[in-house]
């Protein structure tokens, strides 16, 4: 039978993250008679909320076991509410959530749970994200090669999307969109043609649809 430990959670001193940068751990030490003492990094929010609990009086007597166990299962529903948090700020998909809850601390049994749950409840759904984000980025002037680009690097692989991109875009309107950002655009000489295909290119649109464009709207 287990002893019970002595244990503490140390927070990190308050310090500017960038968002995009992982975040600051907290360190629970477990203290084992005739051991040392053992150090565990968890997610800020876990951190917390094992002190919240100590501070209630709750884990006063623990084994290692009876611990470690509390902080599983805390991993798992800190995680899933910081899932709930990042989702109302915007929509993410699959991909985007997972790297956003690995760089908060969380391992991936607790990341898996959290995005199984954002499933089944119907608020995390990669094709329904890609359909969004596609047209509305389309409106906005995005071609189809940039659109593309920007899914895969929140996770979206488009080879994997039923229907791609016939189904999620207008592909006949793909010259239109084109031709439109390309008359908005003021382009000086010399070579205006050459910079102005180059602009739509770099905005996603194909070589061919853009150097057409470009040379319509110059006329």
């Amino acid at each position: 039978m287990q002893e019970p430990v002595q244990w503490e959670v140390i927070l990190p001193a308050q310090r500017h993250c960038p968002s995009w940068a992982d975040r600051p751990r907290s360190t629970l030490v477990i203290e084992v008679p005739g051991q040392s003492a053992e150090e565990i990094l968890l997610p800020l929010a876990v951190g917390k909320a094992l002190n919240l609990r100590s501070k209630r009086g709750e884990l006063r007597t623990v084994t290692r076991k009876e611990l470690l166990e509390t902080v599983t299962d805390l991993q798992r529903s800190c995680a899933k509410e910081r899932m709930f948090s990042h989702l109302e700020r915007r929509d993410m998909a699959k991909g985007e959530l997972m790297a956003r809850l690995g760089r908060d601390g969380y391992p991936r049994f607790a990341v898996e749970h959290a995005l199984s749950v954002g499933e089944r409840c119907g608020l995390l759904d990669d094709v329904r994200f890609a359909e969004r984000f596609a047209q509305r980025k389309s409106r906005s002037g995005w071609g189809i090669k940039r659109i593309e680009m920007e899914l895969g690097k929140r996770g979206i692989d488009v080879s994997t999307l039923v229907g791609w991109p016939d189904d999620f875009l207008a592909m006949d309107e793909e010259y239109q969109r084109a031709l439109d950002v390309a008359t908005r655009k003021h382009v000086k000489e010399p070579n205006a043609c050459g910079k102005l295909a180059r602009f739509l290119v770099g905005r996603g649109f194909s070589q061919g649809i853009a150097l057409r464009a470009a040379r319509e709207s110059l006329g």
